[in-house]
This record gives structure tokens, C-alpha cells and sequence, in this order.
């Protein structure tokens, strides 16, 4: 008898799933349903807490909170003339990794082996923020400035 126990490949997975999800087609349409949640709860909630730094004289306005606070990690995409052609913002990691690319103008959700690419206007269209895209053109405005300053 070999003294290694063969545990169901659903349980290896993730050891909170219900036993009525057994096929890893199971697990993949579960992980996409929770990325799909994910991407939608953290987008939405950056582009609130955004607009309040921009709300100056409004109720909402929180003097408190700058502009890059809910921003995790900023890539800079320039040529060597320091051109800025845009910028990737990190707005959530570590299960899910949640991206706002205004280079290639798109919203990229990853977690585990589930990818999710959405076009940025698009995606703020369908969540009905699609006046927040401004607001997206203001923070690379003000990202560039940054830059420019190094």
C-alpha cells in the first residue's frame, strides 16, 4: 500500500470548493464568475474613490486622498525621447491582479490561470461610468507631469 493518499484533483484545486464542482471546466467557469466580480467591484470602486480627488467644493471631496491612493503600481510607457504615450495602474493584486492600461486603452483581470481583457471604454460604458473616463485623462495628465519631472 503506498503511503501517499490521491486526493480528488477538485480538492488539490482549492480546498473551499463544493463537491458538486468536480471537472476543472467546473473550477475555470467558477474562477471567471469570481474574476468577472472581482474586476467589476474594484473597478467601480476606484473610480469612486478617484472622483473624490477631483471634487474639490463638492460634499463628496476628501482633501485626505491623493490622487495615486488606490494605485498600487505605475509602468510608464514612453520611448526613449520620454515621450509618454500612457500608463498601466495597478489597482488590485494578489488574487485577483486588476490593470488600467489607457495605452492600450483596457481593463486586464488575472487570477490564477483566468485571464479577463476588456476594452476600457467599453467596460465603463457597460458599469455605466462612462463619464469617469475623464477622469482616467486627467490621472495621465497628471502622471505624465511626474514623469516628465524626472
Amino acid at each position: 500500500m503506498s503511503k501517499f493518499m490521491i486526493l480528488p484533483i477538485y480538492y488539490i484545486h482549492n480546498k473551499t470548493t463544493n463537491k458538486g464542482e468536480k471537472t476543472m471546466r467546473d473550477l475555470k467557469i467558477r474562477d471567471e464568475q469570481l474574476l468577472e466580480e472581482a474586476l467589476k467591484n474594484n473597478v467601480e470602486g476606484f473610480f469612486q474613490d478617484l472622483q473624490k480627488a477631483f471634487d474639490y467644493g463638492s460634499e463628496d471631496y476628501d482633501e485626505d486622498y491623493f490622487i495615486t491612493d488606490d494605485i498600487f503600481d505605475i509602468k510608464v510607457l514612453s520611448d526613449l525621447n520620454k515621450t509618454f504615450f500612457g500608463a498601466c495602474y495597478q489597482i488590485a493584486f494578489g488574487g485577483p491582479n486588476i490593470y488600467i492600461n489607457t495605452y492600450d486603452n483596457v481593463v486586464e483581470g488575472y487570477w490564477g490561470g483566468t485571464k479577463i481583457i476588456e476594452n476600457l471604454e467599453y467596460y465603463l460604458d457597460s458599469l455605466g461610468l462612462d463619464d469617469k473616463f475623464e477622469l482616467l485623462e486627467t490621472l495621465d495628465d497628471y502622471i505624465e507631469e511626474l514623469f516628465e519631472c524626472r
